[in-house]
């Protein structure tokens, strides 16, 4: 049993649990008049759930034996690759727009994390750029960013 996954799954539902609680301090509202505390406390119960879900795989693992440090098994070029691909979607959002740059940094981080093929990772990526676009700037009305495609 890992001994950090238990500590986290700890610390993270008494972290939501006072989310939730304080949530609930606040108003949660009803689901057609939401409070300010609606989001919040919703999003508590799930990474209660999350957490809990996390005690119980790590009190049922086997400890994996390794002679390896923490820091040798992290793949750092991948996560440089996206810490670089994070800040590059940020510097460039404005000057692209939201679909562009949605665009690359989904196929980045496919490609990179996931070593998919290129195909499946632009298929993906246009998916998930143009839902995105539709749920936020179509949907719920927010303003995103034009760009060159001034969308």
């Amino acid at each position: 049993m890992p001994l950090n996954d238990l500590k986290s799954g700890i610390l993270l539902f008494v972290i939501s649990a006072v989310i939730a609680f304080e949530s609930l301090r606040i108003g949660i509202g009803e689901w057609n008049v939401p409070g300010p505390g609606f989001v919040p406390f919703w999003a508590a119960v799930i990474q209660a759930c999350l957490s809990i879900l996390l005690i119980i795989v790590t009190l049922n693992e086997k400890p994996a034996v390794s002679n390896k440090k923490w820091y040798e098994k992290v793949l750092w070029q991948r996560w440089g690759v996206t810490l670089a691909s994070i800040i590059a979607y940020t510097l460039l959002l404005e000057h692209l727009g939201f679909i562009i740059c949605t665009l690359i940094l989904i196929i980045t981080l496919i490609l990179t994390m996931d070593r998919r093929r290129w195909k499946l990772a632009l298929v993906m990526g246009v998916f998930a750029s143009l839902g995105s676009y539709l749920v936020f700037a179509v949907w719920l009305k927010a303003q995103l960013p034009k760009g060159l495609l001034g969308i």
